[in-house]
């Protein structure tokens, strides 16, 4: 496994453009912690390529993409970086495959399925995005149609990324400046110092776009998919704990200070990715009932 150095974009920074990312590349992020410190009021984040994620159900049909020496990983500067510090690390570790679903989905349909563990080996918690905002007005594919209903924290959207990748994400997006006041929000865990968490994202194949209206929402641009993608990267939204969070029921919303994209390394797409046929059913459970 090849260790990526990261850094959140925008904490403790000027704000990004929209849908920027800043790469990282490893063989000049993998020095020690003494040569290679992070930059004042930044996060310090270690992602390292997986073979296998924990708990999967998914049975792999395709090479897992390892990075290489000139491997990147990528960060997304989030809706407000302002008063984001984490002073210590992160390990981010996200197993990118081609996969089928495993029990319970239609036989036979492949996923792009992230298998991704998260430390935090840091002194302050971190909200972590688990799935995508229910309920909201959508071009595309709805996240909660293309998982079992019993697993929406496998939920993701799917637009287009930098360098003419597909981004399969966890999150909730900014609004646009000029929106009537609203509320919009992604389930989230706490993931306290000293701890660690894991998680299973789907995204069905063939990829169609999946986000949120972009009337509402600030979404990476081009909305269409790219037709020409060979890579895909996953990304997974984390966010300082703010003072009036409800340990309860933790989210980040789409004002949340501080909130930014950790995203994996590219991994490759299949050739047929969009010209696949659809399935015949629906994408989850094998007829009435399920099973």
């Amino acid at each position: 496994m090849v260790a990526v150095g990261l850094t959140l974009a925008g904490c403790g920074t000027a704000p990004e453009t929209p849908g920027a990312t800043t790469h990282v590349a490893a063989d000049t992020a993998a020095q020690s912690p003494e040569t290679a410190a992070p930059a004042t009021d930044t996060a310090g984040l270690t992602s390292d390529a997986a073979e296998t994620g924990p708990g999967s159900d998914a049975a792999d049909t395709s090479t897992e993409t390892e990075p290489g020496s000139d491997a990147t990983a990528t960060t997304a500067a989030g809706p407000d970086p302002t008063g984001a510090h984490f002073s210590e690390s992160l390990v981010f570790d996200p197993g990118t495959t081609v996969a089928e679903s495993g029990v319970g989905y239609l036989f036979g349909l492949e996923w792009l399925s992230a298998n991704w563990t998260l430390t935090n080996e840091g002194d302050v918690p971190v909200l972590v995005a688990s799935g995508v905002p229910m309920g909201l007005p959508v071009q595309g594919p709805r996240p909660e149609e293309m998982v079992s209903p019993d697993e929406p924290d496998r939920m993701t959207w799917v637009t287009s990324g930098p360098a003419g990748r597909l981004r399969v994400s966890q999150q909730v997006f900014p609004m646009l400046e000029g929106q009537p006041p609203a509320d919009f929000a992604v389930p989230a865990q706490i993931l306290e110092p000293g701890s660690g968490l894991g998680g299973h994202a789907l995204a069905m194949l063939p990829a169609r776009a999946s986000y949120p209206s972009p009337e509402i929402f600030l979404v990476p641009e081009p909305h269409g998919l790219p037709e020409d993608a060979t890579e895909w990267e996953f990304c997974l939204q984390l966010a300082p704990v703010p003072d009036d969070l409800d340990p309860a029921a933790p989210v980040i919303r789409h004002d949340t200070p501080g909130a930014g994209l950790l995203c994996s390394p590219p991994a490759e797409l299949p050739a047929d990715w969009a010209t696949r046929p659809l399935p015949d059913g629906p994408p989850y459970r094998s007829g009435p009932g399920g099973g």
